[in-house]
């Protein structure tokens, strides 16, 4: 079988399983909706997976089902986990020979996956593409970002569209939108690092392609490094060898899960535990049944090397402080205030909601 030869993508299942299994906290609606959705899934294996008693034991209940169908299911899988977990659908593209992205140039189009110049001999006659492909993958999700706005659009033709329903395809389009503007952004700004990088590298150094450095390029910061806007605007720096982020996102219409996803994926330098805080500000702001109450909220969020980060919206009625066990709270957000406390695992959610 060919993908035997060559890395079957599946493969990634079993080699990053342990870090799957770790940071899916939540297979519900989005991931398992998905996956029955488009038919991968039968009821009683749904069931199965909602039975178990821990988000651990859902994770490993799904990856083990996932294992055993097709590709078409593996892919359908790594698409659902885009919008709650962009780093774990981005390890699902690596080499599924050596797990690693180190020297991925090449985009196997038969087995649908990124390949290291080592295996380049192993697919054989298959048709490959450069990485700089990327570009077309965005102008697809674009395309069909259009599509669905006008398949919405004209399902709505001569009839009259509720508050309630015109706020919530408002959400949808900000979050995509968002979601799409990630994605470019995030390649833009992993050139431009590279490219100012290599300026203040001594004369002499070899000058190879974004594909090849990136991924293991020190991201730590240096005394050598040029003044930088969006640094400054986005993390403080803590010393010579740490950094927090500090910024204030202001949603023009509600807090949405993009915006959030969208920090994540212009931040890939922060700590697990810190992609895992927001990862559940993600689940809390999707989950909750009452979503008109972000349209007027804020959210401060307080992680290892995460300071001060806010999402906010409206008048900031309904507020929120989300951070990890090991950070100590502000003194404002206590108990005589008579906030809520959640704990989630590591994480402690703090709210005072006053306007439903």
């Amino acid at each position: 079988m060919a993908g035997e030869d060559t890395g079957d993508p599946r493969n990634l299942l079993k080699l990053n399983r342990k870090l799957l299994i770790q940071d899916i906290r939540s297979i519900e609606p989005i991931i398992l909706d998905h996956l029955y959705q488009c038919g991968d899934i039968t009821e009683e294996e749904a069931e199965e997976i909602r039975g178990k008693a821990t988000p651990q034991e859902k994770a490993r209940t799904l990856l083990d089902i996932v294992a055993t169908k097709g590709k078409k299911t593996y892919y359908h899988f790594r698409e659902s986990l885009k919008t709650l977990y962009p780093h774990l659908e981005e390890i699902l593209h690596l080499c599924p020979l050596h797990n690693t992205r180190l020297n991925c140039k090449l985009y196997c189009e038969v087995c649908e996956c990124l390949i290291c110049m080592d295996c380049k001999g192993l697919h054989g006659t298959h048709a490959a593409t450069s990485v700089v492909a990327v570009a077309d993958e965005v102008r697809s999700g674009f395309a069909s970002f259009v599509r669905e706005n006008r398949k919405k659009l004209t399902s709505k033709h001569g009839l009259e569209i509720s508050p309630p329903e015109r706020k919530h395809l408002t959400v949808w389009a900000e979050g995509r939108a968002a979601h799409l503007q990630a994605q470019v952004t995030r390649r833009i700004e992993q050139e431009k690092e590279w490219f100012i990088a290599r300026l203040y590298q001594r004369p002499g150094s070899a000058v190879s392609s974004v594909a090849e450095s990136f991924g293991d390029r020190d991201r730590s910061t240096s005394l050598e490094e040029p003044p930088s806007d969006k640094k400054e605007q986005y993390w403080v720096t803590a010393g010579q060898s740490s950094r927090a982020l500090c910024q204030v996102v202001h949603c023009k219409l509600c807090i949405n899960i993009g915006k959030i996803a969208e920090v994540i994926h212009e931040n890939p330098w922060l700590p697990p535990d810190d992609q895992r805080l927001l990862q559940r500000v993600m689940t809390l702001v999707f989950e909750e049944p009452r979503q008109v109450i972000w349209y007027d909220a804020d959210i401060t969020i307080q992680g290892v090397n995460i300071s001060g980060l806010k999402f906010t919206a409206g008048d900031k009625t309904n507020r929120y402080f989300v951070h990890l066990v090991v950070v100590p709270k502000p003194c404002d957000v206590c108990e005589e205030k008579n906030w809520r406390k959640t704990q989630y695992g590591e994480v402690l959610i703090w709210s005072e909601v006053t306007k439903q």
